[in-house]
């Protein structure tokens, strides 16, 4: 089937359509999810990575139109024109539940600014941004998980696990690391800090990393699973492609 084809079928749905998983690239127009009032979730994949053109040319659609139910969004393989978004964040930040999202660092100040209701984040915090992570942390108070990406370029793993001990919301319990690698007297006080939140939640810990993981981390993994303070840890080591090579997962008792 063609893709005016498939825009065909889909829209006949378009009143209890509620989830759209699309992939796009060349010149498919998104303007026909303009029809999905009742969409709770969409997730777009721009095949072009990397392509800012290519997503802004299909997401510009989008741009005016408020979607009542939305409460997912995910965008991956590239990032729309900072004013895109931004004028999407304003019609549709307040509803959602969970963003996806490569992009600009200046926009986490925009995600703070209209998507205070978020349970759960991935976006990229650019090195030398600390104090808007704290500034998410503080507008974002549902906030319950976040995905970030460490490395060069970006904050580091001891300023993230720094910040998160002390600055996440009370309802915070689910941290994801990409590019995890760092040494244990580093990593060891941010469960020290953590164990004396007051009230303690449990904490569920996913580590994704192109390196193997250094023992002394997953024996660290493993002493705070055992006095409570890990929920659960998941640790995954990828290849090229980001396969994945080594899967290790430990849940609650």
């Amino acid at each position: 089937m063609d893709w005016s084809g498939i825009i065909s079928s889909l829209t006949k749905h378009s009143i209890t359509l509620t989830k759209l998983h699309i992939q796009v690239n060349g010149n498919k127009e998104l303007s026909f999810i303009n029809k999905f009032k009742n969409l709770q979730e969409l997730f777009i994949l721009f095949e072009s990575y990397g392509s800012s053109n290519s997503s802004n040319k299909h997401f510009k659609d989008l741009q005016y139109t408020k979607f009542d139910q939305l409460q997912i969004l995910k965008l991956d393989g590239g990032c729309p024109k900072f004013e895109i978004l931004v004028k999407f964040l304003e019609n549709n930040g307040k509803n959602l539940k969970e963003f996806h999202v490569n992009g600009y660092g200046s926009l986490n100040l925009i995600i703070a600014k209209y998507c205070p209701n978020l349970l759960s984040l991935y976006t990229l915090f650019p090195k030398n941004e600390m104090e808007t992570l704290k500034f998410i942390f503080n507008n974002c108070q549902k906030l319950e998980s976040i995905k970030i990406l460490c490395g060069e370029g970006y904050l580091t793993e001891k300023e993230i696990l720094k910040i998160v001990a002390i600055h996440s919301p009370k309802n915070f319990h689910e941290l994801k690391l990409y590019n995890f690698d760092i040494s244990g007297s580093d990593f060891e006080p941010f469960f020290i800090n953590w164990k004396d939140r007051v009230p303690l939640k449990s904490i569920s810990f996913i580590i994704e990393c192109h390196l193997n993981v250094k023992r002394e981390n997953i024996e660290l993994l493993e002493k705070y699973k055992n006095l409570g303070i890990i929920k659960k840890f998941e640790i995954n080591v990828k290849g090229y492609y980001n396969k994945s090579l080594i899967s290790l997962a430990i849940a609650p008792s």
